[in-house]
């Protein structure tokens, strides 16, 4: 399995995970977070396909804007997220792989053909690092609904 393949396997792992996470909460909010994340772990293996195919670019995300203002609401301590403690475990993996996404993107972008190659791996690694502030994030505003104050990291993602 080369480089490529086994980010489609990790891209696809990462959407079916969100997605069984977002079917798990009855939370309105966290659903949609959820199946936005699914949607950029989606957005993330098309590109991959397109670079196998040596035609290719770099498409955006709105998740990141939509995430600030879904913890931005919530950040009121009148509406924290409810959810088991299982749940905390499911959020902790889901970190394991992102992490595994950033460093697989990481070793193409230093063994990538070309700039163009190279910069959409960069940015690829960069969302991928912003999903995993996202949920950072999320365990601590569920861990301390109350003393939550948005992470500098998280409050500085940028615009896509």
């Amino acid at each position: 399995m080369n480089a490529y393949e086994l980010a489609l396997k990790i891209e696809d792992e990462g959407r079916e995970y969100y997605f069984q996470q977002a079917e798990k909460t009855d939370d309105t909010q966290l659903k949609q977070l959820f199946a936005m994340l699914a949607d950029d772990e989606k957005r993330h293996a098309e590109i991959i396909r397109d670079m196998q195919q040596k035609d290719f670019e770099y498409k955006g995300t709105q998740t990141f804007q939509h995430t600030r203002r879904i913890f931005k609401e919530r950040s009121d301590g009148k509406h924290p997220f409810v959810v088991e403690i299982t749940n905390l475990e499911a959020y902790q993996h889901a970190i394991e792989l992102e992490e595994k996404s950033i460093e697989l993107y990481a070793d193409l972008e230093s063994k990538a053909s070309g700039e163009k190659e190279r910069e959409v791996l960069r940015k690829l690694k960069k969302e991928e690092q912003k999903h995993k502030a996202i949920l950072d994030n999320l365990i601590e505003f569920i861990r301390r609904p109350e003393t939550w104050v948005e992470s500098p990291e998280f409050t500085h993602l940028e615009e896509y």
